[in-house]
């Protein structure tokens, strides 16, 4: 045999290269679906009243994103407005 020359023939190669394809589907993790279904935990049990308390709180987190947008275009609209 020469140089470059090897014993491994087509049909092994592509024989690896199922085996490795194989191998990667089961490492890809899948993607999730949303269902829409409530999601619950045995080990977490949410009450209404706790429920209430989360959306009231994202409802204020939302607020006051909102409330620093509108701050911070009038005080970039002021700079604007000062520059010419």
């Amino acid at each position: 045999m020469g140089k470059g020359d090897t014993s491994i023939t087509n049909e092994e190669v592509k024989l690896a290269l199922e085996e490795m394809d194989e191998e990667e589907q089961g490492l890809r993790p899948k993607k999730i679906q949303p269902t829409g279904t409530e999601i619950v935990s045995p080990m977490f049990i949410v009450t209404p009243a706790m429920a209430n308390m989360a959306k009231e709180r994202v409802d204020k987190l939302i607020a006051d994103k909102k409330k620093k947008a509108a701050q911070y275009i009038l005080e970039r609209d002021e700079k604007l407005k000062a520059i010419g």
